[in-house]
């Protein structure tokens, strides 16, 4: 099975620090601890490749997450810093 996610969030105007969009956690950009990185926008592409079962076994399988991402201060400076990538294998 292979599956693509696209998310983008963006705010304008004088946002707390806790409300800023923030990139890593869990459900995308695996690899950085949720908050890592933070500022108004962000935007992330993931995608995810499951085996599911191994061809050996019945109960086991795999997943490996492949994910690239950016914060800025609006969506239009995301390209002036570097991208970073992710990826993981569960």
């Amino acid at each position: 099975m292979l599956a693509f996610q696209v998310l983008g969030i963006t705010a304008s105007g004088p946002v707390p620090y806790n409300l800023m969009a923030e990139m890593g956690g869990e459900v995308i950009m695996r690899g950085y601890y949720r908050g890592r990185y933070r500022d108004n926008s962000f935007a992330a592409m993931q995608a995810e490749y499951r085996w599911l079962p191994f061809p050996f076994s019945k109960r086991f399988g795999a997943a490996l997450f492949a994910s690239y991402g950016n914060v800025g201060e609006n969506l239009y400076n995301l390209s002036e810093t570097s991208w970073k990538w992710g990826a993981e294998e569960v």
